[in-house]
């Protein structure tokens, strides 16, 4: 994997504006039943401190995919045994 990397990660529920205002520099997007957060890390590191944020805010992660130039790539879902 080599970064920095967009990544797009979907969380349960609405996250509500007082704490999408925590993530500065990524876009969050309501999608009814979820939210879809979306944004540039600078590395492996950077990552997990961004899931460890959003499971501090109390937030249940549904998937985390790599976003890159190219072919779309696979959604992982957080049960998914692959992961």
């Amino acid at each position: 994997m080599s970064f920095p990397s967009r990544y797009v990660i979907e969380v349960d529920g609405r996250v509500p504006s007082s704490l999408a205002n925590e993530l500065p520099g990524f876009a969050v997007e309501d999608r009814g039943g979820s939210t879809v957060v979306a944004g540039d890390v600078a590395d492996g590191a950077a990552l997990y401190g961004l899931l460890a944020r959003l499971e501090a805010l109390g937030l249940q992660l549904v998937s985390v995919r790599p976003k890159s130039p190219g072919p779309e790539t696979a959604w992982v879902k957080a049960d998914d045994p692959r992961r």
